[in-house]
């Protein structure tokens, strides 16, 4: 059971309903162990997706087909590598070494690490959409969004 807590001067607090549901399922008085990690920031999470998609958006609709497949998160990996967010991967078509995106997963990387990557992703990202939309179109879009 994972549950996502909060900790408050009484105690563990649940964050959101399921997990208070899953605490409600523990018995008093019983013992049980639990590994404490600190938890990424979903909210920048959210936001770092909000970026991919409305970037992607900014892209004339023949360069989103022609290069990324009409998927936003076709863009959103070949940012990753571009950014130097993979590792080498053996290829059994290719028979080659292929470099595949790390996940950015929460239990697959820091917030530390996070914060890095979208950094170079978003200023990797600017080089191309800046050909496309102004920062002011660019922020209207992410607030229309």
């Amino acid at each position: 059971m994972k549950l996502r807590v909060t900790c408050t001067p009484r105690g563990l607090v649940p964050i959101y309903e399921e997990d208070y549901e899953a605490k409600k399922k523990l018995k008093i008085g019983e013992d049980y162990v639990a590994d404490i990690k600190l938890e990424r920031n979903t909210k920048f999470l959210g936001k770092y997706m909000t970026f991919m998609k409305v970037s992607f958006s900014c892209l004339p609709e023949s360069v989103q087909d022609e290069y990324f497949g009409g998927k936003w998160e076709n863009w959103r990996n070949e940012l990753e590598l571009v950014s130097g967010s993979y590792e080498p991967v053996f290829s059994f078509v290719t028979k080659k070494i292929e470099h595949r995106h790390k996940s950015i997963a929460f239990g697959n990387m820091s917030e530390e690490e996070f914060q890095d990557l979208y950094e170079r992703v978003k200023n990797y990202a600017w080089s191309i959409i800046g050909k496309y939309v102004s920062v002011e179109m660019f922020e209207q879009r992410l607030i229309d969004f």
